[in-house]
């Protein structure tokens, strides 16, 4: 009977060994704050510049930064500003965990020879909120450590939130001055199509000028028409009458339609949606430059 009792008794610890094990394998699954993400094997999204593997920003605050990220493309410098957030460093400090991400091509922002990208990371560390400010060496002048701090420091008590609304609003507010402080170099050449003919000055002169030039030549000629009638004429005044008018409409008519075909050349220029936006690291250089807290 003590060895059936025994045999019993290990039968029951064994299932509750093995039901703690799974428990534990649930809880860790379940609970993404538990694990850590490699910086070595972390892809980028296809949007590039979004990157939210700790579910903390809201759609309009994704949203907004992809739309930051097409008026940066616009510009002839194309800086890029990149914002990660993970759950969990695995005891890295955050720029121990930032440089390993930088050492990669794929998470190389910023255009290559202006080096003008910024890596902003937020890992979330058991509820330790790390963020770190990344520069590449093109915008450590504009973006040095110091300012950085500052910034970081502004937005400390939203970021350091246990509700991730409050670190959603501090991540997008230090995303907005981040981008404040980075130089564009004005807007980018336009495109092929808008350089082709006549510049948009050009043609708004010529689109004012052109019908009052015709109506001025036009009625020269029905004025001196006119004077020849009257001199005993009257039968070619009303033979040549006909197609100044004719003439009129056509001159007024075709300026139109290239004022329609100028407008509408315009506004086929503009970006695609933000579902179908996508990006990639333009190769720029990440020299060591940032600040975290």
């Amino acid at each position: 009977m003590s060895s059936i009792k025994i045999n019993i008794f290990n039968i029951r610890l064994a299932l509750i060994i093995s039901l703690s094990v799974l428990l534990g394998l649930i809880t860790f699954i379940a609970n993404p704050i538990a694990r850590a993400e490699n910086p070595d094997a972390l892809k980028p999204s296809q949007s590039y510049v979004v990157n939210d593997y700790a579910n903390i920003l809201s759609d309009s605050s994704q949203q907004h930064i992809i739309d930051q990220a097409k008026r940066f493309q616009a510009t002839k410098s194309q800086p890029q500003v990149v914002v990660i957030t993970v759950n969990n460093t695995d005891g890295m400090d955050m720029k121990s965990f930032t440089n390993e991400l930088t050492l990669r091509q794929v998470w190389q922002a910023g255009k290559k020879g202006q080096d003008n990208g910024v890596l902003i990371v937020f890992a979330k560390n058991n509820g330790q909120n790390n963020v770190r400010v990344a520069t590449g060496t093109g915008v450590e002048s504009s973006l040095p450590d110091g300012k950085i701090s500052q910034l970081l420091n502004e937005n400390r008590s939203q970021l350091k939130s246990s509700d991730n609304t409050q670190i959603n609003q501090g991540l997008m507010k230090l995303f907005d001055e981040v981008c404040q402080n980075i130089p564009t170099d004005g807007q980018a050449k336009a495109s092929s199509k808008a350089t082709k003919g006549l510049s948009l000055g050009w043609i708004l002169l010529l689109v004012i000028l052109f019908p009052l030039l015709s109506i001025f030549l036009i009625n020269k000629l029905m004025r001196r028409n006119k004077n020849y009638a009257s001199n005993g004429h009257s039968s070619v005044s009303g033979q040549s009458s006909w197609w100044q008018w004719l003439l009129l409409g056509s001159l007024l008519n075709s300026d139109s339609g290239n004022r329609h075909d100028s407008w509408s050349d315009s506004d086929s220029n503009g970006f695609g949606g933000g579902d179908n936006f996508t990006d990639s690291g333009g190769g720029g250089d990440f020299g060591g430059g940032g600040s975290d807290f």
